[in-house]
């Protein structure tokens, strides 16, 4: 299964965002002290575990406590506002969904998914033929 990796730095979150114009990239913003955001990093989880395990995308986590910083930077650099909970996905270097505190289910991020990489994918794949 695919790895969800802490994003402390900002190098970390530039190279994030440099891979989300390659692959897909998943960002979850984590409030440490928020019930709300420990039950939508749990739905967060259970769509990345359910993955396989060659997935392309890139899952990352921004614990808004101990990274303030990189948290604003976020909101900054995609142009989505802060929220906590809140998960950013980005495709072809920009953003094509997001949600925040119970908008954040397993369900919402495979239909996600499946309107932004997987039709789009068929759709590249039958323009290529």
């Amino acid at each position: 299964m695919p790895v969800i990796q802490n994003v402390s730095s900002t190098d970390q979150l530039d190279w994030l965002l440099t891979e989300a114009h390659r692959v897909p990239v998943w960002i979850f913003k984590h409030s440490l002290a928020c019930g709300v955001s420990g039950h939508a990093l749990s739905e967060f989880k259970r769509f990345v575990d359910a993955l396989d395990a060659d997935d392309p995308a890139h899952f990352a986590l921004v614990e808004i406590q101990q990274t303030p910083g990189i948290s604003a930077e976020v909101a900054e650099r995609t142009g989505v506002r802060h929220e906590s909970p809140q998960l950013i996905f980005l495709r072809n270097g920009a953003v094509v969904w997001e949600a925040s505190h119970w908008a954040i289910k397993r369900k919402s991020l495979e239909k996600a998914q499946d309107q932004n990489v997987n039709r789009a994918f068929g759709a590249e794949r039958e323009g290529a033929t």
